[in-house]
């Protein structure tokens, strides 16, 4: 479940504390653009977004001529660099500076690079008059330079599930793909199969950090919830492979999670990627005997 901000936006418009663009992260797109239209009432509406005066009714239905959404066109993977020009564009030709304009780039994180470099000019020098709203569900997808130049909201999720991390961290085809050998790593070794090793030399090559080994453990763990899900009767909706078997009970499943989420420790003090690797598998091996 998404927490919610629009507490948050009430407190930025009653304290005057507005600025010229907002980073709006998570997973939740739909609670999002309508808390954003709720902030848009909030500065528009002589009533404090009311949702019954025409202005209200504009920002709702998408009518309101100085809001504008921004968002793949239909058939596109990315924003264009073009799709920003006309924004910039459209907004040079209708300013009032005493009537706000307000932008909205549903998955931000999709434009492209001559995309970026044109809203960031559009960042460096902000209009008073124009707030930006840029919604991403990975904020790391955004480069730095647009980030240092946006006010940072993020909606916190809770990742229980391996559909949740993938649709959190917007992963593609080789990304699931990537999970999928992880997977299959786990299933090696707590089958005791002979091509655990090789395996296991293939993640250390993907995951080649310490922060990026700890995902791939928590890609473990997640894997090992769900198959507890099932266990337990929850229907669970497979976006990649899952743990084979009934090999250990729910309860052992249980006890295996927390003692994987134990070893989390031991990567947060710079172990050795391979060292950590092999407890992780001696674990599995252990268990899965």
């Amino acid at each position: 479940m998404a927490t919610s901000k629009a507490l948050v936006f009430k407190q930025f418009v009653a304290a005057n504390k507005i600025t010229h663009a907002y980073i709006i992260e998570g997973v939740n797109e739909e609670l999002q653009f309508d808390e954003i239209l709720t902030f848009i009432k909030l500065l528009v509406c002589d009533n404090a977004a009311c949702n019954e005066c025409s202005i209200c009714s504009m920002v709702n239905n998408g009518n309101m001529a100085d809001l504008k959404i921004i968002e793949p066109e239909i058939g596109a993977k990315v924003i264009k660099k073009e799709q920003i020009l006309d924004l910039k564009r459209d907004f040079s030709k209708k300013n009032t500076e005493d009537s706000p304009q307000f932008y909205i780039i549903k998955k931000a994180e999709l434009m492209n690079a001559h995309a970026f470099n044109s809203l960031l000019k559009f960042l460096e020098e902000p209009d008073d008059h124009i707030i930006g709203f840029l919604l991403v569900n990975n904020i790391k997808l955004l480069p730095e330079t647009i980030k240092s130049r946006c006010q940072v909201l993020t909606y916190t999720e809770q990742i229980n599930s391996l559909s949740d991390y993938i649709k959190i961290n917007a992963l593609d085809e080789e990304g699931i793909d990537k999970i999928n050998m992880v997977i299959s790593l786990v299933n090696s070794a707590m089958s005791g199969r002979a091509d655990m090793i090789f395996k296991k030399h293939q993640i250390l090559k993907l995951y080649n950090t310490g922060d990026a080994l700890k995902d791939c453990l928590k890609i473990m763990i997640l894997a090992l919830n769900d198959r507890l899900k099932e266990g337990l009767g929850t229907h669970i909706i497979a976006k990649c492979d899952k743990i084979e078997g009934d090999r250990l009970t729910n309860k052992q499943l249980a006890n295996l999670i927390t003692e994987l989420g134990l070893l989390e420790e031991d990567l947060s003090y710079n172990l050795n990627k391979t060292i950590a690797m092999d407890k992780i598998l001696i674990l599995l091996q252990k268990r899965g005997a």
